[in-house]
């Protein structure tokens, strides 16, 4: 019997994961959940999620809760999913029932938590789930950063990044949000490679998901042991979602935080050499 699921997208933010869930969602052999991300590996508590959010008011899930009320993303049709998701207690078995497809189809998940990980978080999630593979998005590091900084103000707070403000309080927040972290991709991919063989790992670029979609969904569903996307869907992708506005990044901040990213980027070079990579080096170093 296939294993439930049969990959997982871990990220990274901001580097197209929406976009490729609703892209994914129409291949008639790939089954993704009515919700995008379960966060399952990075749970905090065995415990029902509804039990959790009353116990600690987790702010993430209440929020989550009310944009899939607001959006009327529970329906008829998938409310006993919901409802397991949920009310049930989490544990392996849980999540490869939540993740069950339909007959002839393959199920995944997409989650940037993923991708933040510990060792011992990747081990569990081998162990639990051995022949399951991996996809890890990366994007140009600055970029990245600073969209990354953008949204979590925006969704968080409620607040516009500010272009005017001075450069030690942006690059603070770059660094409190975890955004420079999350852009500092070969830490995340070293751990991988201690944990998973390579090749269960698909490394894609946001590069290519711009310039090519359809042909980036065709590399990944071959890899996946899938007809490709233009074969089977007889459609293209869902255009591009939009992003909220922001300003263009001040020189200062730009050159302190291309300093700052570029030693892992250099790294990442190294593990991952390719025209994507050493571009963004060149980018960084040249600064």
């Amino acid at each position: 019997m296939p294993q439930n699921p049969a990959f997982l997208c871990i990220g990274e933010q901001r580097c197209g994961t929406t976009w490729l869930y609703h892209a994914l969602r129409r291949h008639p052999q790939i089954w993704l959940p009515p919700l995008k991300a379960t966060r399952y590996f990075v749970r905090t508590s065995d415990k029902s999620l509804m039990a959790t959010i009353a116990r600690n008011r987790d702010l993430v899930e209440l929020r989550k809760m009310h944009r899939l009320l607001r959006r009327r993303q529970v329906t008829l049709s998938n409310l006993t999913w919901f409802v397991r998701y949920y009310c049930m207690p989490r544990n392996d078995g849980w999540y490869a029932s939540l993740m069950r497809p339909p007959p002839g189809r393959m199920s995944g998940e997409i989650c940037h938590a993923y991708s933040g990980m510990t060792d011992a978080q990747l081990r569990g999630m081998r162990d639990g789930f051995p022949d399951l593979k991996l996809v890890y998005v990366l994007r140009e590091p600055l970029a990245r950063s600073w969209s990354g900084l953008a949204r979590r103000l925006q969704a968080r707070h409620g607040q516009t990044i500010d272009a005017d403000w001075d450069t030690e309080k942006l690059l603070g927040l770059l660094r409190d949000t975890g955004a420079i972290e999350k852009s500092s991709y070969s830490n995340a991919i070293e751990r991988l490679f201690e944990v998973f063989p390579r090749d269960r790992l698909y490394i894609g670029f946001y590069d290519q998901l711009q310039d090519d979609p359809v042909g980036f969904l065709d590399d990944l569903c071959r890899w996946l042991n899938l007809g490709t996307y233009r074969q089977v869907v007889g459609e293209g992708p869902p255009a591009a979602l939009a992003s909220a506005a922001y300003p263009a990044m001040p020189s200062g901040v730009r050159a302190a935080l291309a300093k700052e990213l570029e030693p892992s980027t250099n790294r990442l070079c190294e593990l991952l050499p390719n025209r994507y990579t050493n571009d963004w080096y060149e980018n960084l170093a040249g600064r």
